[in-house]
């Protein structure tokens, strides 16, 4: 069973961490299965932590449980502890659900495809959405002229179903966010006519409404294909007959629109993984691949709260024990110097390029991160 979520935070620890001890917790005490943190930990795939503008973090994950060894029959107490402990706990701010095979799985061959392609257009709205806007924004969409096909929910309806507006739009709702609502001209004239205003008036014109090309793109190619699936989805809901051309329409749309959805999210995480401050440059990869090594054969021994390294590289295998992530660093860090020693180029005038880019303590940490889970299992995150 596999359930995707979006969790605004400000929390102090790695988000695996926090969603890992929750997950833990709730399988044990609320559904009284054996397990330990690492087999948890093994259940969560935390896709995206992105830092907003309001300095909180946006974090996509996705929790999969093989429901064959263990047992989720109490379904809805599992999503209430899960979603109570996190709600709990300091720095926490929203989660909102998304795709749930669960109840997905009782769906028809129709009303499964199309309740899937919904919660995936609505997960990738309400990213692009979170991007943009604070979360209280975002559940009031102010700047857009909005329509909802029945009473508007509270903002409490959102927080209590872990939803958000674009869970109650029909598909052609999200025909409405093509451009922010214009403006009363009454509203702008007094603006105009203060001319140390005008500056602020511009600026906030010009920010209105989704600015970044690749999410303005999406939308548009989203709106474009909406049509053929809503007409399905309208026969299937009140039990009509689809016409022939209408599942003709369909099943040529529905791939199309899989593939816009897989590529926005591949086209997010290149992104993110591409920043600055998270590549490795020419003068980093001797050091980080050597790092890379020695970690590949590490033993993480959670019982005495032990790694240690092996150097099969070096002549009798030298053996080094670290009982903390202080210790474990600093060595990592003396072997990423000594590589970048051996390897820069012994031309003073060559070399500096290399040292200039080379940034030990970013490679260390850098390769680290690929052993979050050992590291959190050890207590040493």
């Amino acid at each position: 069973m596999k359930i995707r979520f979006q969790i605004i935070h400000n929390f102090q620890s790695d988000p695996l961490k926090v969603i890992g001890e929750v997950l833990h917790l709730t399988l044990q005490d609320d559904l009284y299965n054996q397990l330990d943190l690492r087999t948890t930990l093994d259940f969560i795939k935390v896709n995206l932590n992105k830092l907003l503008q309001s300095d909180t973090k946006l974090c996509y994950f996705e929790i999969d449980i093989d429901e064959t060894f263990y047992d989720l029959s109490k379904y809805d107490d599992f999503i209430d502890g899960f979603d109570s402990r996190l709600k709990s706990l300091d720095g926490f701010i929203r989660l909102v659900k998304f795709s749930d095979e669960f109840r997905i799985s009782n769906y028809l061959k129709y009303f499964e495809e199309i309740a899937e392609i919904e919660m995936n257009i609505r997960e990738v709205f309400s990213f692009i959405f979170y991007s943009k806007y604070n979360s209280e924004e975002v559940d009031k969409l102010d700047e857009y002229d909005i329509k909802y096909p029945a009473d508007k929910p509270t903002n409490k309806d959102f927080e209590d179903r872990s939803e958000n507006p674009f869970f109650y739009f029909t598909f052609t709702g999200y025909y409405q966010f093509d451009k922010p609502k214009e403006l009363p001209v009454k509203e702008i004239i007094p603006l105009i006519q203060t001319n140390e205003l005008y500056d602020h008036l511009r600026n906030y014109l010009n920010l209105r409404g989704i600015l970044e090309e690749r999410h303005i793109d999406f939308l548009k190619k989203i709106r474009e294909k909406l049509g053929s699936i809503e007409t399905v989805r309208n026969c299937v809901a009140h039990n009509r007959a689809i016409p022939n051309r209408a599942v003709s329409s369909y099943e040529k749309v529905k791939p199309e629109v899989h593939k816009f959805i897989e590529d926005f999210w591949a086209e997010e995480t290149r992104i993110e993984q591409e920043k600055p401050e998270n590549e490795i440059n020419f003068a980093e990869q001797y050091s980080y691949d050597r790092l890379k090594e020695l970690l590949s054969v590490a033993e993480w021994n959670e019982y005495n709260y032990e790694v240690v390294l092996h150097d099969f590289w070096q002549t009798g295998t030298p053996e080094f024990k670290f009982n903390n992530l202080a210790d474990l660093k600093a060595h990592l860090l003396d072997i990423s110097d000594n590589t970048a020693t051996a390897n820069f180029p012994s031309n003073a005038d060559d070399r500096e390029a290399y040292d200039t880019l080379y940034n030990g303590e970013f490679l260390v940490d850098k390769t680290l991160n690929e052993y979050k889970k050992e590291l959190i299992i050890l207590g040493w995150l």
